[in-house]
């Protein structure tokens, strides 16, 4: 039979009364009757209690062995009611009745009071033990988190001395728990600061850890959670990929300065030959003929071997101005400059040498060019520009030199309507050596627009190439405007 009370909502309890021999228990079930409550009549005597699984007990406890019925109930945690004197009252809840019932003053209020607290004792119990359940379902994952965890963890107390310690960092110290709780941890830690301390092990061996402090409680007492990870292998193998990649790009240099290596000798070999060899005709006919030429043929043959000389030392420069820009050595001697008067000047030079079977504009809008710049390397970068424009352009044709001023800025442009660059090589323009694939027999060092860019480079400016083939090509530098 089971009863409900209202205090505990879903808590139901079955009621067993073990009554005396001869007991007389009519107004009991009378006053049960007249309650929510219904009441079993168990026969055996106070023997019986192991095998009711669950309930509330009501014993009779007027006989000489009711001790033994409390005490049972009492091991097994059933919440017992006794049924006695006033004068047995006092020793039966000593011996672990949960409440005591008069026989003699029974009445339906004070049956239900006492089965109402009984009940909510029961209630009470019952979600202690819930949450102390919970407690040990919920402490016993975090230990076996703890336990399992692969970073070591500490619980560092205020005084800096280690209070606690998992398996991970008594590895990671190389020391047992036993020997490290109760010693000073020996670094600082800061709250809610990421920092790499350096752990020198028993062995000999040097641990690089990442350490994480974060505040926490420990005994009722502010603490640091101290958690380490071992970076020491990690860091080594990033040193690893590092070393790797730092002999990948080494060796990837080493490819391109043997290609470079290759185009030098290559050019060298192929760009040298034709002036060589037309210094090598014109001092032979001096030698054996000089006496036979009149004065004017003899300084045509001299005029010829000056001229390729000279062509063969500008070739000289441009290859030592590379290699010295390569190797961060460039020089750089700004000067103050009038812009506009520095480019039409070598223009009107260019005018009257590679450009004199070719239609030459020069434009600059109005206004003051005043800068700080390098006359000698502006030089190179107009006159390799204007060269390239005229090489790769048909006799007759337009070449465009325009000056603008822009903010902070001057833009220098050179239009020519010559071959074009295909797409595929716009990209590789700047590297050393490197030719357009459609040039052809027209001869060139594959320098001109990397000595361009290096001085370009050196003045802090940019430079651009837009192309089409067979429309022509525009180049761009924008040089940047510097008082000094």
């Amino acid at each position: 039979m089971t009863g409900t009370d209202s205090l505990t909502g879903q808590i139901e309890w079955k009621v067993f009364l073990i009554p005396v021999p001869g007991g007389d228990y009519h107004k009991l079930t009378d006053l049960f009757a007249q309650t929510d409550y219904q009441l079993s009549v168990l026969e055996g005597g106070w023997r019986i209690i192991p095998e009711l699984d669950d309930g509330l007990i009501l014993l009779d406890c007027r006989d000489q062995e009711w001790a033994n019925g409390v005490s049972l109930a009492y091991q097994r945690l059933m919440p017992l009611i006794a049924l006695t004197t006033r004068q047995q009252a006092e020793r039966v809840m000593e011996a672990g009745a949960w409440d005591y019932l008069l026989v003699d003053e029974l009445n339906k209020d004070v049956l239900l009071r006492s089965l109402r607290y009984v009940t909510f004792q029961r209630w009470i119990l019952a979600q202690l033990d819930a949450r102390t359940h919970d407690l040990h379902v919920s402490e016993a994952r975090f230990h076996n988190l703890v336990a399992r965890n692969g970073d070591g963890i500490l619980v560092v107390d205020h005084q800096g001395n280690i209070q606690f310690t998992n398996p991970a960092a008594e590895h990671l110290f190389q020391r047992g728990a036993d020997d490290l709780v109760g010693t000073p941890f020996g670094f600082p830690v800061g709250v809610d600061e990421t920092s790499e301390i350096t752990v020198l092990q028993p062995s000999g061996r040097m641990a690089t850890v990442e350490m994480r402090v974060v505040e926490t409680e420990w005994d009722g007492q502010t603490a640091r959670l101290v958690t380490l990870r071992d970076m020491t292998e990690r860091n080594a193998a990033q040193q690893a990929l590092i070393e790797q990649e730092r002999l990948r790009v080494a060796l990837e240099k080493e490819r391109e300065l043997s290609d470079v290596k290759s185009m030098f000798m290559h050019t060298v070999s192929h760009e040298f030959r034709t002036p060589l060899a037309m210094i090598m005709t014109a001092s032979e006919l001096l030698l054996h003929y000089a006496d036979r030429m009149t004065d004017d043929q003899r300084q045509l043959r001299l005029a010829t071997i000056q001229a390729q000389i000279k062509h063969m030392e500008a070739m000289m420069q441009e290859i030592a101005l590379v290699i010295r820009a390569d190797q961060g050595r460039l020089e750089y001697f700004p000067e103050r400059v009038d812009f506009r008067e520095l480019a039409s000047s070598i223009v009107d030079e260019l005018r009257s040498t590679i450009g004199a079977q070719h239609r030459i504009t020069f434009h600059a809008q109005p206004g003051s060019y005043q800068t700080m710049s390098d006359r000698k390397l502006m030089r190179h970068i107009i006159h390799n520009i204007f060269t390239n424009a005229a090489k790769y352009s048909k006799v007759g044709s337009a070449i465009h030199v325009s000056l603008k001023r822009r903010v902070g800025e001057y833009e220098l442009s050179v239009r020519d309507e010559g071959i074009g660059i295909p797409a595929e090589d716009l990209g590789r323009l700047f590297q050393p050596f490197y030719r357009a694939r459609n040039v052809g027999t027209v001869s060139g060092t594959g320098l001109g627009l990397k000595v361009v860019k290096d001085c370009v480079d050196a003045h802090g400016g940019r430079i651009s190439v837009e192309s089409a083939l067979g429309v022509g090509t525009l180049v761009t530098v924008s040089i940047p405007v510097v008082l000094g």
